[in-house]
């Protein structure tokens, strides 16, 4: 989420973050309050979209196929797979793994 704050601002967008906290009913409520406000469009992190809305919307690890929402895929297995890997090539092998819930693959 830092990455793309930063790249927002660098691009000069003046942009909201917003938390759900997975609560349904601010999924499909907080897009609707965001388009009465006049957003141009939505990046939705770790947040399935359930429709197509009348902006863009790019899904980073939203995990649905919607029409009209550009989805960025994550291989989760890979990326815990390099971790791993560089934490043991600099030497640690005492490891510890926190997974996130169980709706976030």
């Amino acid at each position: 989420m830092s990455g793309v704050e930063d790249h927002l601002l660098q691009e000069g967008y003046f942009y909201f973050v917003v938390s759900h906290r997975h609560r349904s009913d601010l999924i499909e409520e907080y897009p609707r309050l965001l388009q009465q406000r006049a957003v141009e469009g939505l990046i939705a992190v770790d947040t399935a979209c359930p429709e197509g809305l009348s902006i863009p919307v790019v899904a980073v690890s939203g995990h649905r196929d919607v029409p009209g929402v550009t989805n960025v895929l994550l291989n989760h297995e890979t990326a815990a797979r390099m971790a791993i890997e560089h934490l043991a090539e600099l030497g640690h092998r005492q490891i510890a793994f926190i997974k996130g819930q169980e709706f976030s693959f």
